[in-house]
């Protein structure tokens, strides 16, 4: 995609790069890269603010409502205020999609401790006892406005106190 500069690389861990925009008044907004046969961020919800993901290049598998939906190139979901959801790539191209998230909230903060994570190396895959250890800490740390499905949030809570007990810090 033409004009794609990231702000946000996730490419190590999370397969994916953003290019944060928040053109829009009361929202926080963006385009993501997210590379083939990848999967996205657990399945979580927003207690105070809804999502659109629209398409731009390429297709994106959304999770909505205990459902995978294909979302092809031009589409938009819309995502409601506490309604489970996620997304992945599944294909075998990179996928680019807009997202818009209002009310304006964390999001963008929530994402760039991510990559701070990431880049001091203590982030670095999911599936790694560490890595999810600073993962919970920093859902629990946005806790007013995002909480975990999948895993279930109180496992996140408890892994976040574990990381606190060990004296791990996320800044």
């Amino acid at each position: 995609m033409q004009n794609f500069i990231p702000t946000i690389d996730h490419g190590r861990v999370f397969n994916s790069e953003i290019m944060i925009i928040n053109d829009k008044q009361d929202t926080e907004n963006g385009i993501v890269l997210i590379h083939a046969k990848t999967d996205g961020p657990p399945i979580h919800k927003h207690s105070v603010q809804e999502e659109v993901f629209t398409v731009l290049e390429g297709e994106l598998d959304i999770y909505k409502e205990d459902k995978w939906i294909k979302v092809e190139k031009g589409v938009s979901i819309h995502i409601p205020k506490n309604v489970a959801h996620t997304y992945k790539n599944s294909s075998h191209e990179a996928c680019y999609f807009r997202y818009v998230i209002t009310p304006k909230g964390s999001f963008t903060s929530m994402m760039q401790d991510f990559e701070r994570l990431i880049k001091n190396g203590k982030l670095r895959s999911t599936k790694d006892l560490k890595s999810v250890i600073y993962l919970s800490m920093v859902f629990r740390k946005y806790k007013d406005s995002v909480s975990s499905v999948v895993p279930p949030n109180f496992i996140m809570t408890l892994m976040a106190g574990i990381g606190k007990l060990l004296g791990f810090r996320t800044n």
